[in-house]
C-alpha cells in the first residue's frame, strides 16, 4: 500500500527551506501511530507532497553514544559534478554535522562516460579521476564508503563493460556483498545486467544473484538487515523516471520480497532526484521501501539511526540555489 497525500499549492522560492524545517522539527517528535509526516517538494507538479516516513518518538530520547547512524546518498552526480563548489561543501558539511558512522551511495555517485564522448586510451584514467575525486569529497567524514552501483558506475553508451567494471572494482569490493557494522548488516546489490549483451543491457538482478542472496539471508543472524541497490525494481516500468526504459517488469514481489520477509525491513534505492522528485516511499507487509536522490538545485539525503529497539530514517532536504 502506498502511503502518499499530494496537497494543490503554489510553489515559492523557500518552499524547500520551509519543507527542511518542517522534516527537522516532525521526526522524532511528532508520533502519529507508528508513522511521522514528512514534507517535501515536488516542483515538476507545482504541489507538496506529504509522505509518511516509519519512525518513533522515542528516539529523541536515546543519547547518539548509543545509536548506530549512517547516511544513504542516492543520484548524487549531478549535485557532485556540475554543482558549484559551495553548493557541494555545504552538502557534505550537512552530513559531516550528523557524524554517521559510515556513507552508503546508491549508486549514480560519479557522472561515468555519460556525455561528452571519451578517448579510447582515456577511459580507465578519466573514471580513476572520477572516483578519487568522489573519495576524496568525503574523506575527511573518516567513515567506510560502500556502494550499490547504478548505470553511472558500470554502464556507457560508447565503451566496453569490461574496461568500467573493473575501474569499479579497483575502489569497491564486487558487485554485490555484504558489510557489517556494530551488529548490523548492509547488503549491497547490483540491478546491471550487461554481460548478457552489453547493447541490450537491462536493470534487473539476474538469477546468479538472487541465489547469493537467498542464501546470504538464511545464513544472516544480525538483528538489523539493510538492503541498497540504484534501481527500485518494485517500480517496474520506470515510474520514478518515465525516461529510463531499461528497467523492464521485474518480478520483485514474486522473488526478491519474499525472501525479506523477518530477515530486512529496509530497503533503500537510489534512482531518484528527476524532476525535483528526492523521496519516494511505501510500506509492503512490514518492509519500508525508500527512493532517494538529487538534482543541481535540490540535494536529499537519508540519515539512519539505529538503536537497540528502533530505526528512524531521517530525510535532510538541501536547497541548492
Amino acid at each position: 500500500m502506498k502511503l502518499l497525500v499530494m496537497i494543490s499549492s503554489k510553489l515559492k522560492d523557500d518552499v524547500m527551506k520551509i519543507s527542511q524545517r518542517l522534516v527537522n522539527r516532525a521526526l522524532g517528535f511528532i508520533k502519529v501511530g507508528s508513522l511521522v509526516l514528512a514534507i517535501f517538494s515536488l516542483n515538476i507538479l507545482g504541489i507538496l507532497v506529504v509522505t509518511t516516513v516509519g519512525c518513533s518518538s522515542s528516539i529523541a530520547q536515546i543519547e547518539k553514544a548509543d545509536l548506530s547512524s549512517f547516511v544513504v546518498i542516492g543520484h548524487c552526480y549531478p549535485l557532485l559534478t556540475e554543482g558549484n563548489p559551495d553548493q557541494v561543501k555545504r552538502f557534505i558539511e550537512k552530513i559531516e554535522e550528523l557524524k554517521p558512522q559510515a556513507i552508503i551511495f546508491t549508486g549514480d555517485a560519479i557522472m561515468g562516460l555519460y556525455g561528452d564522448k571519451v578517448p579510447t586510451d582515456s577511459v580507465s584514467s578519466v573514471l580513476q579521476s572520477q572516483f578519487s575525486k568522489l573519495i576524496l569529497q568525503f574523506s575527511k567524514l573518516n567513515v567506510p564508503i560502500w556502494m550499490a552501483p547504478g548505470n553511472h558506475e558500470l554502464v556507457s553508451p560508447q565503451r566496453g563493460y569490461e574496461v568500467i567494471e573493473k575501474e569499479y572494482l579497483n575502489r569497491f569490493e564486487s558487485l554485490y556483498h555484504t558489510k557489517t557494522l556494530n551488529g548490523n548488516s548492509f547488503i549491497m546489490l547490483n540491478t546491471i545486467n550487461v554481460r548478457a549483451d552489453y547493447k541490450k543491457y537491462k536493470y534487473t538482478i539476474d538469477e546468479e544473484q538472487a541465489d547469493w542472496l537467498e542464501k546470504e539471508l538464511s545464513d544472516i543472524a544480525t538483528e538489523n538487515n539493510f538492503i541498497f541497490l540504484h534501481h527500485p525494481l518494485w517500480y517496474s516500468g520506470g515510474s520514478v523516471n518515465p525516461s529510463n526504459g531499461k528497467m523492464p517488469e521485474y518480478p520483485w514481489f514474486n522473488k526478491i520480497h519474499p525472501l525479506l520477509k523477518g530477515k530486512v525491513n529496509y530497503v533503500f534505492a537510489g534512482d531518484g532526484g528527476f524532476y525535483g522528485n528526492l523521496l519516494f516511499y511505501e510500506k509492503v507487509d512490514n518492509v519500508h521501501y525508500y527512493i532517494s536522490g538529487s538534482d543541481k538545485r535540490r540535494a536529499s539525503f537519508l540519515e539512519v539511526v539505529v538503536s537497540d529497539s528502533d530505526v528512524d530514517v531521517r530525510p535532510h532536504f538541501i536547497p541548492m540555489e
